[in-house]
This record gives C-alpha cells, sequence and structure tokens, in this order.
C-alpha cells in the first residue's frame, strides 16, 4: 500500500518544449519536350512550446536547398519559390543565383488556449475542413493540390479561429484568414454526427469575391466509408462573367482483410469551363483555390494501396479528365530501412488532348527521408 501511495503521488510533468523534423533527399527527372532533372535537400524543424496549462505554440520551419535546371531557368523560378500568399510574409530566399536557391518559410506560427469549451487559436496555422481524399470543396481557407507530392504537411493560413465544442462530437467554428492582396476570408462551421455520420454545413465571404454555402458529410456503411463535400459560391464582383460556381465531390474508400485499401472519387467543378489548360506544367503552378481544384468539369480518381510486406508498401493512383480526354497515373513504392529513415519512388505520367494535340509528360520521384 505505501508503494502504491508513492506511485499515485508521482506527478508527470508535461514537456515544456519538443522539437522534431526530417531531412529528406528528392531527386526528380521529368520527360516533357526535353529531359529536366532537378534536387532537393528539404529539412523540417516542428517545434512545440507549453508555456502554460491548456496553451501551446507551435512553429514550423520547412528549408529547402534547390540545385538543378529548373533554378538554372532563370529569376522567375527563383520567384515562385519565395512566394508567400500569406498575410506575414515568412518565406525568404536566402541566396539564389544561377545554380542554387536557398529559401526558408515557416509555415506555422501559431499560439492556441482552450478554456473549457472553448478553443483559441491565432496565427499561420492550418485550418482543415476537407472530407474527402483528392478534391477538398469544403476546403476554404487551406486549399492544396494532389500532385504536390513533395509537401505533405501542405500550407497554412494567417487566421484567427474559435471553436466551440457542444459536444463529444460536435462543434461550431467561425475563422477569419488574410492573404498577401489584403484579402479576407470569413467563414464559419457547424459539425456533428447523427446516426455515427459526420456532417458539416458552412458559410462565409472568400477573399473579397464570393460569397458561399457548403456541406460535407462522412460515414460508413458495411465497412465502406462514404465521403462528399459541395461548396456553392455566389460572385459579389460585378467584372467576374460566372456569378454562380458548384464544385462538389463524392468518394468512397474501403479495407479489406488482407490489407488492400481502394479509393475512388468524383469531382464536379461548374468554373472548370471559364479556363483552359495550355500545357501540363499549369498543374502545377496553377493559382489554387476552390473554383480551380481541378482544369477539368468532371474528373475520376481511382487508387488502391497494398503493403507486400510489413516494411514494403505500394500505392497507384488513376484519374481520368472528360473534357481533356486524358489521363494521370500515379504509381509509387515505400521502403522502411529502419525505424526512422524511408526511401520512396513516386511516378507521375499524363496523357492528355491540349489545344487539339496529344500531349504526355513523366515525373519520377526519388526521396531517401530521415525522421527525428
Amino acid at each position: 500500500m505505501h508503494v502504491a501511495a508513492q506511485i499515485d503521488s508521482v506527478v508527470v510533468k508535461q514537456k515544456r518544449f519538443e522539437l522534431n523534423g526530417y531531412v529528406d533527399y528528392v531527386q526528380d527527372v521529368s520527360l516533357l519536350h526535353s529531359w529536366i532533372i532537378n534536387s532537393t535537400i528539404l529539412n523540417r524543424l516542428n517545434l512545440e512550446i507549453t508555456p502554460f496549462k491548456n496553451a501551446k505554440i507551435e512553429i514550423s520551419d520547412r528549408n529547402r536547398l534547390l540545385y538543378g535546371d529548373a533554378v538554372r531557368s532563370g529569376s522567375s523560378y527563383a520567384n515562385l519559390i519565395e512566394q508567400d500568399n500569406g498575410f506575414l510574409q515568412l518565406s525568404k530566399n536566402i541566396y539564389a543565383d544561377k545554380n542554387v536557391i536557398f529559401n526558408t518559410s515557416i509555415d506555422r506560427l501559431y499560439f492556441d488556449y482552450t478554456h473549457n469549451k472553448l478553443q483559441y487559436t491565432i496565427g499561420r496555422q492550418r485550418i482543415n475542413w476537407g472530407q474527402t481524399f483528392a478534391w477538398n470543396p469544403n476546403d476554404v481557407f487551406n486549399t492544396y493540390s494532389f500532385f504536390d507530392v513533395n509537401y505533405v504537411e501542405r500550407k497554412g493560413c494567417d487566421a484567427l479561429r474559435l471553436q466551440y465544442f457542444t459536444g463529444v462530437s460536435s462543434h461550431g467554428e467561425l475563422a477569419a484568414k488574410l492573404d498577401s492582396k489584403n484579402k479576407t476570408t470569413i467563414a464559419g462551421l457547424y459539425k456533428w454526427t447523427p446516426y455515427n455520420t459526420d456532417v458539416q454545413f458552412l458559410a462565409g465571404y472568400k477573399q473579397n469575391e464570393d460569397l458561399f454555402v457548403g456541406f460535407g458529410f462522412s460515414g460508413y456503411v458495411k465497412g465502406t466509408s462514404l465521403r462528399g463535400e459541395l461548396t456553392a459560391l455566389h460572385s459579389v464582383v460585378d467584372s467576374v462573367n460566372t456569378k454562380d460556381v458548384v464544385v462538389t465531390s463524392v468518394g468512397f474508400d474501403h479495407s479489406f482483410r488482407n490489407s488492400l485499401s481502394l479509393q475512388g472519387e468524383f469531382l464536379y467543378n461548374s468554373y472548370a469551363k471559364q479556363f483552359s489548360l495550355k500545357n501540363i506544367a499549369d498543374f502545377y503552378t496553377l493559382d489554387l483555390s476552390v473554383k480551380t481544384l481541378s482544369i477539368d468539369r468532371y474528373s475520376i480518381l481511382l487508387s488502391a494501396r497494398y503493403p507486400l510486406t510489413p516494411l514494403i508498401n505500394t500505392s497507384l493512383s488513376g484519374m481520368y479528365f472528360f473534357d481533356y480526354r486524358g489521363f494521370f497515373i500515379n504509381p509509387g513504392i515505400s521502403f522502411s530501412l529502419s525505424d526512422n529513415i524511408e526511401f520512396s519512388i513516386i511516378a507521375q505520367y499524363f496523357n492528355l488532348e491540349i489545344v487539339s494535340q496529344r500531349v504526355s509528360a513523366t515525373i519520377v520521384y526519388g526521396s531517401l527521408k530521415w525522421s527525428f
């Protein structure tokens, strides 16, 4: 009894500082009209500070050393690397010449505090309201590209976020974001779980241009996860040709007993008819928003993942774009070399009809990643 009392009296102190991250060497080779070879040494540092109870400060820094053909293409590439779409300009090319670019950017810098049922977060953060896998029409604050394989954490935004938890599985949110063009996005969301299904409604005002409402859900039917999102936007800008836009995605994912997992998703984007793809590079350089989630009105995705062994994982994804009568194939394999070292190879192949011409492109990424 005396020993038990001593154990019960021990108070485990919470860590005041926690640092982790990784170093990733990425080699990519692409073929469009000619061969392009690039190299990136990527370092990420995540620091979490707990100054007092129920509060934390999160700081994440992304450092990149880039060299290769893209760097030698000119100053426009260096400007693209340094670009920061947030209100706070937290991306800087520390060194840049015709051969090498060293960039550092802070994509998380926020203070978070919880008091009773309220949670307050201010600063650069990721506000993820998406439910589906590849395309997220409900993700009005942090739109991202499925094709960007070297940025798994995704960008943050400069925002104030309030969350009020009304129950174990229900809460409301109110968030306001300011971007580099001094445009404001303000939105509210309410999420709850009727009949074991997550359901959410959202509404707001986006980038001084659109009023919007949205709906999303995720649930299970006989072991299969079903997900969906819809956002409808109405432009309040007189110069915009298209006043009303609807973007919606629906999908499923299912895991089998042999560890094979399958995913499927369909996207409809009524805004896509307003612009046309000029080249395949637009997949990577397009100014992302809910309206530009896809260059095609109708897109479909099928994906499979399967572990060959506990240390070797494989994946295969494919997309079909109806307007461009084309497809995208994305195979990948990863090897766990140790507890904190992973080697992976990912390929991307596009084949599309652009301006009545059939064009293709191939990109292969090799990555050696050490986490700490």
